[in-house]
């Protein structure tokens, strides 16, 4: 039995703060799926910012200068008063925030110096967002309002659940030989277990996804693993690997997955997007249910351009040259004969370089 002794004033009952329906996580890279439009389609993961979304409803009207309190509980978790909205169909509601301590954030609505307007009414539907970032596990969320008296004037009483993300997972792909186009290839895949194995939620199957060209070969892998028909994200192909009978995955099935596939024709016949996250390869880890327990974006390889063929021209070797043979005046003209007569007295003179007059 509640005895009460000595309240002046009376008790106040708060009212109640609703979650209308489930809420939603959103990540950084859905708010831009034209840039990144495989990632826009993975959920978000552990210790990486998101955004929040509550639609929520009050039974009490809040009024101008109450604080509202919102609080994550779970491991490692952050709140930002980046991005904070709070709305309904009237628009946004004035806010400015107060206090932001690792997981609560206090935010005051309106002004101070208009007690008498309303801000949240009572009944209507809001929209609350605010940006996180969670660790692993089940999040819970705590919604209050007050003004400043003893108690709150709206509560969900923490009761409120929230979002357990992805963890991250770590593998690697490595060619077996060289990649050249249009070209059968063997792709070693390997995953860390740490980001698989978990007792609690056992993960069943591996969904990979290869860049846009590839294509995954049926049995293409020591698995249990057959290629997904309905093409991914601007045509990316992806393949599923499960252990038989569809029994949780090991590490021993993880490490050194051998994958089949054929290598996209050469780059001159590829119709390639931009924006298809280019040679990046995503492994995802799924647990019974279907649900995305951990995913990773691996490092990819280049596809090697095919070797122009080379053409050999023989070089002809050019002609020697001619030999210019100039012209030479007739003998009689370079060497004039003189008849001497016998008994006739006559004189002779040489001329050549280096002979004076006295030597001619």
């Amino acid at each position: 039995r509640d005895v009460s002794q000595e309240v002046s004033g009376g008790l106040r009952i708060p009212g109640r703060i609703s979650a209308l329906r489930q809420p939603k996580l959103t990540t950084l890279w859905q708010q831009f799926p034209e840039a990144y439009p495989v990632k826009a389609l993975l959920p978000p993961r552990t210790n990486e910012w998101a955004k929040a979304h509550f639609e929520l409803s009050f039974s009490r009207s809040v009024m101008a200068g109450e604080v509202l309190s919102v609080e994550v509980q779970g491991n490692d978790c952050m709140l930002s008063t980046n991005a904070f909205e709070l709305s309904s169909t009237a628009g946004l509601v004035s806010t400015m925030p107060l206090q932001m301590d690792s997981g609560l954030l206090r935010i005051r609505l309106g002004s101070d110096r208009l007690p008498d307007e309303v801000m949240v009414r009572a009944g209507e539907v809001y929209t609350l967002i605010v940006r996180v970032s969670l660790g692993l596990g089940l999040s819970t969320w705590r919604f209050d309002t007050a003004d400043g008296l003893p108690g709150f004037t709206n509560t969900n009483d923490g009761a409120t659940s929230g979002f357990s993300p992805a963890r991250h997972l770590k593998a690697r792909v490595e060619p077996q030989g060289r990649a050249l186009p249009d070209e059968m290839l063997e792709v070693l895949l390997s995953v860390n277990a740490s980001g698989v194995a978990v007792a609690s939620n056992p993960v069943v199957e591996l969904v990979v996804t290869a860049p846009l060209g590839f294509v995954f070969e049926p049995g293409c892998g020591d698995l249990r693993c057959a290629p997904v028909e309905a093409p991914g994200p601007c045509g990316r192909p992806s393949a599923r690997l499960a252990a038989k009978g569809g029994r949780p995955l090991r590490a021993d099935h993880l490490s050194g997955v051998r994958l089949r596939v054929r290598t996209p024709p050469p780059a001159e016949e590829r119709n390639e997007s931009s924006s298809c996250e280019g040679t990046a390869w995503f492994v995802e880890a799924r647990d019974r249910f279907g649900i995305d327990a951990a995913w990773g974006q691996v490092e990819g390889f280049a596809v090697e351009s095919l070797p122009e063929e080379v053409v050999v021209v023989p070089i002809e070797e050019p002609p020697p040259p001619e030999r210019l043979i100039e012209p030479q005046p007739p003998e009689e003209e370079l060497w004039p004969l003189y008849e001497a007569v016998a008994g006739a007295p006559f004189e002779l003179r040489i001329a050549g370089e280096g002979l004076s007059a006295e030597d001619s």
